[in-house]
């Protein structure tokens, strides 16, 4: 049985502090890696470039005896600090050695496994190895499957790539290991296992799948667990099935009772207070700003909603209605092209352009935006998550600002952040171009694509506030006072009345509170609620819960069903 020396200290031993500064002075061309390699590098970060001190402490670490038995690493480091570098370089520095001593082409399969939360971060560090490995001549290949392709485009890219090393999401990595024939077969030489964003990887949603995953594997690869925060799940996963002898690579202050979960230094973070029925005003006002901050230099921006449904409805509203330019929305009820384009225009690396990225959590995830701002909807789920949304800025040295928005209803969970210096706050003043806002969407409510989406909104926003009742501590009527609040916001009437609801959702709010006033649908209405027009997000809509029966899992959304009548070949495969 694994023991750890301290719970409250972590696990094993940790090696270093964060500096003040992420960089240290050693330079990549000072490691002894391949020069394959190191023009790879040269290419992507530019000639000269330093390490962070994650960088140094891992790579050195993993580099210093190529030879010897690798232990399980628990790699943690703030977020935006270069840790996809850090685990990446090791795994392609020891296939190229084997591809220079002609043990590469005689194995076959897998060496090294990453998987990764979201299709958009498996995407993501796909890149990054091709990147590194532009200069390897193909003898050392690397490929993914994730959600948003077929099955057989899966299977059909892994046969012409025959990767040594394979990125992939939980859900379709295990599909295609139930499903695709010899495909457990390729994956029986694995060396490495590498969690990205482990403490998500871990949580109940994933941790079943990823042991699937590690059940399947013939031999015990050495693991490898990176994540900002060090989380409870962590912590069960480190106790039952890493190596005694596991080491804890960490640049996260240890004098601090809860200090793997700072926000990096160079993010500003700020708190706005606001009241619902100000909500639009002030987050128009927002992106204008932060939108054209440093004397009308460009910006981009991301803005995370709590739910699909409250971001599609703002998104149609500011982008369709009031004509706001620059606006995109990435949420998991997009087609899969247009999720991997817009997070592209938003990514490290791509041209510079001012915009708003309005996401849900499917961009909070590990994801190298290259944002100056990042503007939190509503209380995140926990510290970890508060963390997470503010490390999409002020990456690797970058400056950035995180902006909390809470109205009164939500003001609670500022104890459960403590400690994160998130104590300044700013008041937010109705630019002056609002007053055009307010005439060009005046009228949503008679549009019935736009009327269909402020219903959803408000049933889903309402149904938001009800899971979160006893940790925000307040009742069912200022649930619905507050969700009524930011309708109004959007210049609705008050004489015109508030949504019905879904039946289920207003027994619910009576179960808490019998006299919360309330208007239940009727056929009619829900039939109505099902017209949409062809609007860029509302094309994107999942029919409405009561008129299609129950929602898809996730699971089957991401497993896409496919002929599979031809499986891989784990010589074709895996012919390395």
């Amino acid at each position: 049985m694994l023991r750890l020396r301290s719970l409250s200290g972590w696990f094993g031993r940790t090696r270093g502090l964060r500096r003040l500064s992420i960089f240290t002075d050693v330079r990549f061309q000072d490691l002894a890696i391949d020069p394959r390699l190191l023009r790879g590098l040269e290419v992507a970060l530019g000639p000269g470039a330093r390490l962070t001190s994650v960088q140094q402490q891992a790579i050195l670490r993993q580099l210093e005896d190529p030879c010897q038995k690798r232990p399980d690493l628990l790699l943690q480091a703030h977020t935006g600090t270069g840790k996809t570098i850090a685990f990446l370089l090791p795994v392609l520095q020891r296939l190229l050695a084997l591809e220079a001593d002609g043990q590469v082409q005689a194995a076959k399969g897998v060496f090294a496994l990453v998987l990764a939360p979201t299709r958009e971060l498996v995407l993501q560090l796909a890149k990054v190895a091709s990147g590194l490995l532009l200069y390897s001549g193909g003898q050392v290949r690397s490929s993914f499957v994730a959600g948003g392709f077929s099955m057989q485009e899966d299977i059909e890219r892994l046969k012409a790539d025959a990767p040594h090393i394979l990125f992939a999401t939980p859900w379709r990595l295990v599909h295609h290991l139930q499903s695709t024939p010899h495909f457990v077969r390729a994956l029986g030489s694995i060396e490495v296992f590498l969690l990205d964003e482990a403490d998500r990887l871990l949580d109940p949603v994933f941790i079943h799948k990823v042991d699937y995953i590690f059940r399947c594997l013939s031999s015990r690869p050495q693991m490898v667990l990176c994540s900002a925060t060090f989380s409870e799940h962590i912590r069960k996963f480190a106790m039952r099935s890493l190596r005694a002898n596991l080491e804890v690579i960490s640049t996260v202050e240890a004098d601090a009772a809860k200090a793997h979960l700072e926000v990096a230094q160079p993010v500003d973070q700020v708190l706005v207070r606001y009241e619902p029925q100000k909500f639009l005003p002030v987050l128009h006002a927002l992106l204008v700003k932060e939108m054209l901050v440093n004397k009308g230099e460009p910006k981009r921006v991301l803005v995370i909603f709590p739910t699909v449904r409250w971001l599609q409805f703002f998104y149609v509203l500011l982008k369709h209605r009031a004509n706001m330019p620059g606006l995109l929305a990435l949420h998991r009820s997009l087609a899969d092209d247009r999720r991997r384009s817009r997070a592209f225009r938003f990514s490290r690396g791509a041209p510079a352009t001012m915009g708003a990225l309005f996401a849900t959590d499917v961009a909070a995830r590990g994801m190298d935006f290259d944002v100056h701002t990042v503007i939190q909807v509503g209380p995140p789920e926990d510290r970890e998550q508060y963390v997470h949304r503010a490390g999409r800025t002020g990456r690797l040295e970058s400056s950035g600002r995180s902006i909390l928005l809470l109205n009164p209803l939500e003001e609670r969970i500022l104890q459960e952040l403590n400690g994160l210096q998130l104590h300044r706050e700013e008041a937010v003043e109705e630019d002056e171009s609002f007053s055009s806002v307010e005439n060009n969407i005046h009228g949503w409510w008679e549009d019935a694509g736009l009327s269909a989406s402020g219903h959803l909104f408000f049933a889903s926003a309402i149904a938001y506030y009800l899971n979160e009742l006893g940790r925000l501590r307040v009742k069912a009527g200022e649930v619905v006072q507050t969700v009524s609040g930011l309708l109004q916001s959007t210049g609705l009437p008050k004489e015109f009345g508030l949504p019905a609801i879904p039946r289920g959702l207003a027994d619910r709010l009576r179960q808490k509170d019998e006299l919360v006033a309330v208007r239940t649908e009727t056929d009619l209405l829900v039939r109505s609620c099902c017209v949409r027009e062809r609007w860029d997000v509302l094309s994107a809509l999942t029919p409405h819960p009561s008129a299609r029966g129950s929602p898809v899992p996730r699971c089957e959304a991401e497993c896409q069903s496919a002929d599979l009548d031809k499986g891989v070949d784990a010589g074709s495969f895996g012919k390395i």
